[in-house]
């Protein structure tokens, strides 16, 4: 997966995802979910599947937006050992499904800060990386889960001219250990070339960025745009990308 979070010219800002997975009939069973209060005002959105009951890609309409990216940590057996390691013993009887944590969050946290800490300390079941935006100029950050605990938090700093954080697989700090994935280098050239700063942020080009290979590449099932201070924007698109010179074959 890819997150980037980008801020404009007025501090505001603006949360695009592309969701990779190697299940391409997860297309065919993308969905977009808004869930309301009584009187019909929309208490936060989602992008889902169908018969999936949790979140991956949130919005809670003028505080935040959340997206998760999986943490690579080695082969498939030592997650599946990480998994098998936590016990009610360790965590007070409560650890968390990622995807139900989300609707979970989202659902019970009202604004950007409390849903920081509830997700930066909740015991989960695996590792994953958690890109969040909220309302406020400076709110947004790039926290890297342990199970039990945050081990690193990536704010952006508006102050020092940072204006994107861009998040796929792999802990910020180090580099990609993947040869063959340049999604995050690609990402990032792609952002100051494309965008170049706050002042021509907006919704077409950051869509222009991520749907430009290789950040959108043939596993990418869906891209969502977001924002927290303008919940309007709220849009989701199943892609289909080939193996063309653009990459996409909508």
């Amino acid at each position: 997966c890819t997150s980037i979070v980008a801020r404009d010219s007025t501090g505001s800002f603006i949360h695009a995802r592309n969701f990779d997975y190697e299940i391409p009939i997860l297309r065919n069973q993308t969905i977009v979910v808004h869930f309301a209060w009584g009187n019909g005002t929309v208490k936060y959105s989602g992008v889902t599947f169908a018969g999936y009951l949790g979140l991956l890609s949130a919005q809670r309409p003028n505080a935040y937006t959340v997206t998760l990216n999986e943490r690579h940590t080695g082969t498939k057996q030592i997650v599946l050992s990480d998994w098998l390691n936590i016990s009610p013993n360790k965590t007070n009887g409560s650890v968390h499904f990622w995807s139900l944590l989300f609707r979970q969050t989202v659902n019970d946290f009202a604004d950007y800060h409390s849903a920081v800490r509830h997700l930066a300390n909740a015991p989960t079941i695996s590792p994953a990386y958690l890109i969040v935006a909220g309302a406020a100029t400076g709110e947004a950050v790039v926290l890297t889960r342990a199970r039990t605990h945050t081990e690193d938090w990536w704010w952006i700093h508006p102050e020092a001219g940072q204006w994107f954080l861009l998040e796929t697989n792999y802990d910020h700090w180090l580099p990609v250990s993947n040869p063959k994935d340049d999604r995050r280098d690609a990402g990032i050239k792609l952002m100051n070339s494309v965008i170049g700063g706050p002042a021509r942020v907006s919704r077409q080009l950051l869509w222009q960025v991520i749907s430009t290979p290789p950040v959108m590449n043939l596993h990418t099932i869906y891209t969502v745009i977001m924002s927290p201070t303008h919940p309007h924007w709220f849009y989701a698109q199943v892609r289909h990308p080939t193996t063309n010179s653009t990459g996409l074959g909508e």
